[in-house]
Protein backbone atom coordinates (compact mmCIF):
# COMPACT_ATOMS: atom_id res chain seq x y z
CA UNK A 1 0.00 0.00 0.00
CA UNK A 2 3.19 2.48 0.05
CA UNK A 3 4.71 4.20 -2.71
CA UNK A 4 8.16 3.74 -1.30
CA UNK A 5 10.26 -0.02 -1.39
CA UNK A 6 11.63 -0.72 1.56
CA UNK A 7 15.60 -1.94 0.54
CA UNK A 8 17.41 -3.33 4.00
CA UNK A 9 19.37 -6.21 4.55
CA UNK A 10 18.04 -8.97 7.90
CA UNK A 11 19.55 -8.03 10.80
CA UNK A 12 20.02 -11.63 12.40
CA UNK A 13 22.30 -14.28 9.99
CA UNK A 14 22.28 -18.20 10.58
CA UNK A 15 24.93 -19.07 13.28
CA UNK A 16 24.78 -16.03 15.36
CA UNK A 17 23.45 -16.55 19.06
CA UNK A 18 20.43 -15.00 20.13
CA UNK A 19 20.35 -14.29 24.42
CA UNK A 20 17.30 -13.86 25.82
CA UNK A 21 16.25 -12.88 29.82
CA UNK A 22 12.42 -14.26 29.90
CA UNK A 23 10.83 -13.31 33.73
CA UNK A 24 8.15 -15.87 34.75
CA UNK A 25 6.23 -14.98 37.72
CA UNK A 26 3.94 -18.28 38.47
CA UNK A 27 5.38 -21.10 40.16
CA UNK A 28 4.23 -23.48 37.53
CA UNK A 29 5.79 -22.30 33.91
CA UNK A 30 5.34 -23.25 30.69
CA UNK A 31 8.06 -24.58 28.70
CA UNK A 32 9.43 -22.36 25.78
CA UNK A 33 11.56 -22.60 22.40
CA UNK A 34 13.66 -20.22 20.26
CA UNK A 35 11.80 -19.91 16.72
CA UNK A 36 12.70 -18.64 13.39
CA UNK A 37 10.70 -17.98 10.42
CA UNK A 38 13.05 -18.11 6.90
CA UNK A 39 13.10 -18.56 3.34
CA UNK A 40 13.59 -22.02 2.47
CA UNK A 41 15.16 -22.92 -0.72
CA UNK A 42 11.66 -22.96 -2.40
CA UNK A 43 11.18 -18.59 -1.42
CA UNK A 44 8.63 -19.56 0.51
CA UNK A 45 8.81 -19.29 4.89
CA UNK A 46 9.95 -22.09 6.92
CA UNK A 47 9.99 -22.57 10.53
CA UNK A 48 12.40 -24.12 12.94
CA UNK A 49 12.47 -24.29 16.10
CA UNK A 50 14.85 -24.57 19.50
CA UNK A 51 14.96 -27.08 21.59
CA UNK A 52 12.39 -27.20 24.27
CA UNK A 53 13.43 -25.00 27.50
CA UNK A 54 11.60 -25.88 31.07
CA UNK A 55 10.89 -21.70 32.74
CA UNK A 56 12.12 -21.65 36.35
CA UNK A 57 10.13 -18.86 38.14
CA UNK A 58 12.27 -15.42 38.17
CA UNK A 59 14.72 -14.27 35.88
CA UNK A 60 15.86 -16.85 32.99
CA UNK A 61 18.86 -16.40 31.48
CA UNK A 62 18.65 -18.23 27.56
CA UNK A 63 20.77 -18.70 24.44
CA UNK A 64 20.28 -20.24 21.60
CA UNK A 65 22.82 -20.46 18.48
CA UNK A 66 20.45 -20.28 15.57
CA UNK A 67 21.87 -23.33 12.99
CA UNK A 68 23.17 -22.81 9.76
CA UNK A 69 20.73 -22.26 7.55
CA UNK A 70 22.52 -22.53 4.21
CA UNK A 71 22.64 -18.34 3.68
CA UNK A 72 18.50 -18.28 3.78
CA UNK A 73 17.27 -14.53 4.61
CA UNK A 74 15.79 -14.65 7.99
CA UNK A 75 12.44 -13.31 8.35
CA UNK A 76 11.33 -13.42 11.92
CA UNK A 77 12.75 -14.29 15.43
CA UNK A 78 10.97 -15.19 18.22
CA UNK A 79 9.61 -17.31 21.27
CA UNK A 80 7.18 -19.97 21.67
CA UNK A 81 5.18 -20.86 25.16
CA UNK A 82 3.79 -24.82 24.99
CA UNK A 83 2.06 -26.77 27.78
CA UNK A 84 -0.01 -30.03 28.65
CA UNK A 85 -2.14 -28.26 30.48
CA UNK A 86 -4.27 -25.35 30.46
CA UNK A 87 -1.99 -22.12 32.35
CA UNK A 88 -2.48 -18.86 33.85
CA UNK A 89 0.08 -16.51 34.77
CA UNK A 90 2.70 -14.14 33.28
CA UNK A 91 5.56 -14.18 31.69
CA UNK A 92 7.45 -11.10 30.53
CA UNK A 93 10.41 -11.09 27.76
CA UNK A 94 12.29 -8.45 29.20
CA UNK A 95 15.25 -8.22 26.63
CA UNK A 96 16.58 -10.26 23.40
CA UNK A 97 19.10 -8.99 21.42
CA UNK A 98 22.22 -10.57 19.66
CA UNK A 99 25.80 -9.48 18.60
CA UNK A 100 28.58 -10.12 16.74
CA UNK A 101 29.23 -11.18 13.23
CA UNK A 102 27.84 -14.66 12.18
CA UNK A 103 30.05 -17.64 13.06
CA UNK A 104 30.09 -18.64 10.00
CA UNK A 105 27.55 -17.59 7.06
CA UNK A 106 28.28 -19.61 4.28
CA UNK A 107 26.49 -18.96 0.76
CA UNK A 108 27.11 -22.09 -2.00
CA UNK A 109 25.74 -21.75 -5.81
CA UNK A 110 22.73 -20.07 -6.66
CA UNK A 111 21.57 -23.90 -7.71
CA UNK A 112 22.36 -24.70 -4.09
CA UNK A 113 19.75 -21.76 -2.54
CA UNK A 114 17.45 -21.92 -5.02
CA UNK A 115 17.05 -25.44 -6.29
CA UNK A 116 14.27 -24.20 -8.98
CA UNK A 117 16.51 -21.66 -10.66
CA UNK A 118 16.44 -21.46 -14.00
CA UNK A 119 17.33 -18.82 -17.12
CA UNK A 120 13.78 -18.12 -17.78
CA UNK A 121 13.54 -18.14 -14.20
CA UNK A 122 16.47 -15.95 -11.28
CA UNK A 123 13.72 -14.67 -8.93
CA UNK A 124 14.86 -15.67 -5.31
CA UNK A 125 14.45 -14.25 -2.00
CA UNK A 126 18.19 -14.63 -0.94
CA UNK A 127 19.23 -12.26 -3.07
CA UNK A 128 17.19 -9.22 -1.67
CA UNK A 129 19.29 -10.07 1.51
CA UNK A 130 21.79 -7.44 -0.04
CA UNK A 131 21.40 -3.72 -0.71
CA UNK A 132 23.01 -3.21 -3.81
CA UNK A 133 23.85 0.58 -5.54
CA UNK A 134 25.17 -1.20 -8.37
CA UNK A 135 23.49 -1.16 -11.57
CA UNK A 136 22.94 -4.64 -12.20
CA UNK A 137 23.02 -7.41 -9.17
CA UNK A 138 21.43 -10.83 -9.71
CA UNK A 139 21.41 -14.18 -9.99
CA UNK A 140 23.89 -16.44 -11.67
CA UNK A 141 22.98 -19.50 -12.99
CA UNK A 142 26.41 -20.48 -13.02
CA UNK A 143 27.60 -18.97 -10.21
CA UNK A 144 25.84 -17.31 -7.71
CA UNK A 145 25.97 -13.28 -8.18
CA UNK A 146 26.28 -11.36 -11.07
CA UNK A 147 28.28 -8.13 -10.24
CA UNK A 148 28.20 -5.19 -12.87
CA UNK A 149 27.92 -1.82 -12.54
CA UNK A 150 29.17 1.04 -15.49
CA UNK A 151 30.76 3.73 -13.28
CA UNK A 152 32.04 4.02 -9.70
CA UNK A 153 31.38 2.86 -6.38
CA UNK A 154 28.55 0.08 -6.95
CA UNK A 155 28.57 -1.54 -3.96
CA UNK A 156 26.66 -4.63 -2.84
CA UNK A 157 26.15 -5.27 1.27
CA UNK A 158 25.02 -7.26 3.57
CA UNK A 159 25.28 -7.32 7.19
CA UNK A 160 24.73 -4.86 10.03
CA UNK A 161 26.98 -2.19 11.66
CA UNK A 162 27.61 -4.92 14.63
CA UNK A 163 29.67 -7.35 12.64
CA UNK A 164 33.52 -6.39 13.94
CA UNK A 165 35.89 -8.51 13.44
CA UNK A 166 35.64 -11.61 10.54
CA UNK A 167 36.66 -13.24 7.66
CA UNK A 168 34.90 -12.46 4.28
CA UNK A 169 35.64 -14.64 1.06
CA UNK A 170 34.18 -15.01 -2.17
CA UNK A 171 35.48 -16.73 -5.84
CA UNK A 172 35.44 -13.80 -8.25
CA UNK A 173 35.92 -14.03 -11.94
CA UNK A 174 37.97 -11.19 -13.17
CA UNK A 175 38.06 -10.06 -16.80
CA UNK A 176 36.15 -6.95 -17.81
CA UNK A 177 36.30 -3.85 -15.35
CA UNK A 178 37.85 -1.48 -13.17
CA UNK A 179 37.41 -2.11 -10.13
CA UNK A 180 36.36 -5.23 -8.73
CA UNK A 181 36.71 -6.95 -4.63
CA UNK A 182 35.74 -7.61 -1.57
CA UNK A 183 33.78 -4.69 0.83
CA UNK A 184 34.16 -5.09 4.45
CA UNK A 185 32.91 -2.92 7.62
CA UNK A 186 30.39 -0.88 5.44
CA UNK A 187 28.71 1.63 6.92
CA UNK A 188 26.43 2.48 4.20
CA UNK A 189 27.49 2.20 0.42
CA UNK A 190 30.12 5.31 0.74
CA UNK A 191 32.05 4.17 4.34
CA UNK A 192 33.69 1.22 3.57
CA UNK A 193 37.19 -1.01 3.54
CA UNK A 194 37.56 -2.66 0.11
CA UNK A 195 40.19 -5.27 -0.83
CA UNK A 196 40.57 -4.74 -5.08
CA UNK A 197 42.12 -5.33 -8.46
CA UNK A 198 42.22 -1.64 -9.66
CA UNK A 199 44.40 -0.07 -12.65
CA UNK A 200 46.99 -2.65 -12.50
CA UNK A 201 47.47 -3.39 -8.45
CA UNK A 202 45.64 -5.27 -5.68
CA UNK A 203 45.03 -3.04 -3.13
CA UNK A 204 43.15 -2.15 0.13
CA UNK A 205 41.15 1.49 -0.27
CA UNK A 206 39.16 3.28 2.27
CA UNK A 207 36.27 5.04 1.34
CA UNK A 208 35.01 7.86 3.39
CA UNK A 209 32.53 9.73 1.83
CA UNK A 210 34.18 11.32 -1.52
CA UNK A 211 37.70 10.42 -0.06
CA UNK A 212 39.22 7.34 -1.13
CA UNK A 213 42.72 6.48 0.36
CA UNK A 214 44.87 3.39 -0.58
CA UNK A 215 46.14 1.58 2.21
CA UNK A 216 48.65 -0.74 0.77
CA UNK A 217 48.84 -1.94 -2.61
CA UNK A 218 51.19 -3.92 -4.91
CA UNK A 219 51.55 -4.56 -8.84
CA UNK A 220 49.22 -7.47 -9.74
CA UNK A 221 48.25 -8.27 -13.42
CA UNK A 222 45.49 -11.39 -13.20
CA UNK A 223 44.87 -13.63 -15.81
CA UNK A 224 41.12 -12.71 -17.23
CA UNK A 225 38.84 -15.15 -16.81
CA UNK A 226 40.22 -17.02 -14.35
CA UNK A 227 38.23 -17.44 -11.14
CA UNK A 228 40.70 -17.01 -7.91
CA UNK A 229 39.45 -16.73 -3.84
CA UNK A 230 39.06 -13.14 -2.62
CA UNK A 231 39.47 -12.86 1.24
CA UNK A 232 39.30 -10.41 3.41
CA UNK A 233 40.14 -10.24 7.27
CA UNK A 234 39.48 -7.44 9.47
CA UNK A 235 40.31 -7.74 13.05
CA UNK A 236 40.50 -4.47 15.45
CA UNK A 237 43.02 -2.47 13.54
CA UNK A 238 44.12 -4.69 11.06
CA UNK A 239 43.26 -5.47 7.41
CA UNK A 240 44.42 -8.45 5.48
CA UNK A 241 43.83 -9.32 1.85
CA UNK A 242 44.50 -12.13 -0.12
CA UNK A 243 43.93 -13.13 -3.88
CA UNK A 244 44.33 -16.43 -4.18
CA UNK A 245 47.66 -17.68 -3.27
CA UNK A 246 49.40 -14.57 -5.11
CA UNK A 247 49.13 -11.22 -3.00
CA UNK A 248 49.02 -10.60 0.73
CA UNK A 249 48.54 -7.65 1.57
CA UNK A 250 48.00 -5.59 4.95
CA UNK A 251 46.91 -2.34 6.39
CA UNK A 252 45.76 -0.77 9.10
CA UNK A 253 42.69 1.90 9.85
CA UNK A 254 41.45 3.08 12.91
CA UNK A 255 37.99 5.10 11.37
CA UNK A 256 35.87 1.94 10.42
CA UNK A 257 35.62 -0.93 13.29
CA UNK A 258 32.48 -2.12 11.71
CA UNK A 259 30.12 -3.00 9.53
CA UNK A 260 28.58 -4.89 6.85
CA UNK A 261 30.64 -7.02 4.00
CA UNK A 262 30.11 -7.57 0.35
CA UNK A 263 31.18 -6.55 -2.76
CA UNK A 264 32.89 -3.82 -4.93
CA UNK A 265 32.42 -3.36 -8.67
CA UNK A 266 33.27 -0.43 -11.29
CA UNK A 267 32.93 -0.03 -14.76
CA UNK A 268 32.88 -3.93 -15.70
CA UNK A 269 30.75 -7.12 -14.92
CA UNK A 270 32.42 -9.78 -12.38
CA UNK A 271 30.45 -13.55 -11.64
CA UNK A 272 31.20 -14.56 -7.76
CA UNK A 273 30.75 -17.61 -6.96
CA UNK A 274 30.12 -18.46 -3.00
CA UNK A 275 29.72 -16.25 -0.32
CA UNK A 276 31.01 -16.29 3.00
CA UNK A 277 31.31 -14.40 6.38
CA UNK A 278 33.41 -16.40 9.58
CA UNK A 279 33.86 -14.42 12.40
CA UNK A 280 37.17 -14.22 13.96
CA UNK A 281 36.44 -15.09 17.90
CA UNK A 282 38.39 -13.14 20.80
CA UNK A 283 41.15 -14.64 21.37
CA UNK A 284 42.12 -15.66 17.53
CA UNK A 285 44.75 -14.40 15.91
CA UNK A 286 44.22 -12.67 12.52
CA UNK A 287 47.77 -14.35 11.60
CA UNK A 288 46.73 -17.60 12.40
CA UNK A 289 43.49 -17.63 10.25
CA UNK A 290 43.49 -20.00 7.03
CA UNK A 291 42.34 -18.34 4.22
CA UNK A 292 38.56 -19.27 4.08
CA UNK A 293 38.43 -20.84 0.72
CA UNK A 294 34.98 -20.98 -0.45
CA UNK A 295 36.35 -23.39 -3.45
CA UNK A 296 36.53 -26.10 -1.15
CA UNK A 297 32.71 -26.66 -0.64
CA UNK A 298 30.77 -29.40 -3.05
CA UNK A 299 29.74 -26.67 -5.43
CA UNK A 300 32.98 -25.72 -6.95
Amino acid sequence: TSYFEVIASPSVYGTQTIRASVLAENAAQPLIRFVVHYYGKSGGLERLEGDAIQLRHGINALTWRIPDLGGAPIYRVGLILEAETRMRGKVVLTKMDWAGSPQALEMGSAYDLSPNISPFDTSTYWIRSFVSSARHFGPDITGTFCLSHPTNDGVITTGTREWGDYVVASRLTPELFKTAGLVARARGHRRYLAGVLQDGFARIIRRIDQQVDILAQVPFAHEAGVAVVFSMAVQGERIVFEVGDAVRLEASDQRLVSGGAGFLIEEGTVPALGFSVHELATGQNIDDIARRDVSARSYA
